[in-house]
């Protein structure tokens, strides 16, 4: 009786962990727009990640290319930024250093600044372990000039044009 009582205990132990570093889903085509749809951008794996003016429900038109395909993006209200985050997502090597590119901001479609885990986190004892990778945090939204993250330390920014991180 007492085992049958662990066994949701255990499963549950065992998913979460489990879901913490569960490979990533292969690449694939996806789609990423502004919040007020002007702009898009379509990220393939064979064909890399293109960007679009809306200009009509049924009519877009190519801004830029961007080389390669990326798992995290996100694109300014302009379209002028197109900000690519870390391929792992939240989660990065044990052996990772603060010299690893967390962010690539693009400018009209030209590799404009990177930001660097070392920049984002302050104190490196604050990246949490999981069962074979530290959780970093992730890419939240951008506003008008800036990319926003949530990191294992709080909120940051990243002015885009500058690349200036700060600790609000």
């Amino acid at each position: 009786m007492a085992i049958k009582n662990l066994l949701p205990t255990i499963a549950l132990l065992c998913s979460t962990s489990a879901l913490c570093d569960t490979p990533l889903a292969p690449p694939l085509p996806w789609k990423t727009c502004d919040p007020h749809i002007n702009f898009c951008a379509q990220l393939d794996p064979k064909n890399g990640s293109t960007v679009y003016k809306i200009e009509t429900p049924y009519a877009a038109k190519e801004i830029y290319k961007i080389p390669g395909w990326y798992r995290s993006a996100r694109i300014s209200e302009d379209g002028q930024y197109f900000v690519a985050a870390y391929g792992g997502l939240n989660l990065v090597p044990i052996d990772v250093k603060p010299t690893q590119v967390m962010l690539t901001v693009w400018k009209s479609g030209v590799k404009h600044k990177e930001v660097a885990l070392g920049q984002l986190i302050k104190n490196w004892s604050s990246l949490q372990q999981t069962t074979s990778h530290y959780r970093w945090g992730s890419m939240s939204h951008l506003s008008k000039d800036s990319i926003h993250l949530t990191t294992v330390e709080g909120a940051v920014s990243v002015n885009m044009e500058t690349g200036l991180v700060s600790f609000p």
